[in-house]
This record gives C-alpha cells, sequence and structure tokens, in this order.
C-alpha cells in the first residue's frame, strides 16, 4: 500500500471515492480517508516535502492533528492547484533530526481529503470571517538554515 522503505507515501493510496469529469483519466473529485498507519520508512525526509499538486487540495481534520501540526481538530486547509506547500520550518527541522524509527501516528484522529481538478474557494459564511491569509503566516515558512 504505497511506500512502505523509502519517501512520502502518496495520498492517493487512501482514495475512498472517485467522481468523473468530462475529461477522460481526470477526476472531478477523489475523496479520501486518511486512516491510522506505521511510517516506518528509513533514510528519508518522514514529512510531506514541499510540492505542488495540479490538482487542488482540501483537507478537514475532523479530530486531531495532521502530520504534526498541532492545529487541532475543526482545521480545513485548501491549496488550489500548482499553490506550493508543506511543512512549516519546525516541521522541516524535526524531520531532518528525528530518530528514524518506525512510528505509529493517528491512532486518534478523523482525516477527510478532497482532490479535485477544478478550481476551489471558500464561502464567507463557512469561514465566519476568520481565515488566516498565507501572509500572515509567512514567518512560518521562512526557508530553513544550512
Amino acid at each position: 500500500m504505497g511506500a512502505i522503505s523509502y519517501d512520502h507515501a502518496d495520498p492517493c493510496i487512501w482514495t475512498v471515492l472517485t467522481v468523473k469529469s468530462d475529461v477522460e483519466g481526470t477526476p472531478a473529485v477523489d475523496v479520501l480517508a486518511i486512516p491510522p498507519r506505521w511510517v516506518v520508512h528509513e533514510d528519508t525526509f518522514r514529512p510531506p516535502t514541499f510540492h505542488r499538486n495540479i490538482a487542488s487540495e482540501f483537507i478537514a481534520i475532523i479530530q486531531g492533528s495532521l502530520d504534526g501540526k498541532k492545529d487541532g481538530s475543526g482545521i480545513c486547509t485548501l491549496h488550489n492547484g500548482m499553490t506550493p506547500h508543506g511543512p512549516l520550518r519546525s516541521e522541516w527541522e524535526t524531520g531532518i533530526s528525528e530518530e528514524q524509527v518506525p512510528v505509529r501516528i493517528s491512532n486518534d484522529n478523523i482525516l477527510v481529503m478532497f482532490e479535485s481538478s477544478y478550481v476551489l474557494g471558500v464561502a464567507g459564511w463557512a469561514t465566519g470571517g476568520k481565515t488566516v491569509p498565507i501572509s500572515d503566516r509567512y514567518g512560518e515558512f521562512e526557508p530553513a538554515q544550512p
């Protein structure tokens, strides 16, 4: 079920539902359920790397946390297609210094992810005016020091 000895597993391994689009091979929406799992790969960077997707990516943390983020339950993230995203500097520093032993993660988490070939937006009423633009969090993404 994905990468088990090296590299970060691609989230598509957790797809539970695909909604077809008019373009063959391009889903309108993939629905993913991210289960509890063991992280066992060695000699590699374990957190998700900085990347860009052609698809829009929406993650809802129903309960728990995601990839070590301490934000907690009820938090959502949205990255539209080709928007760079990845770990915060503190998560990167942990990722390069942590001991490479098998770790069980997400035991109590309930995470749902949607990937779409369409650009997604968030309705104002859904955020209650409490969105945090990435520019307000810029310091958290400062480049790592060599």
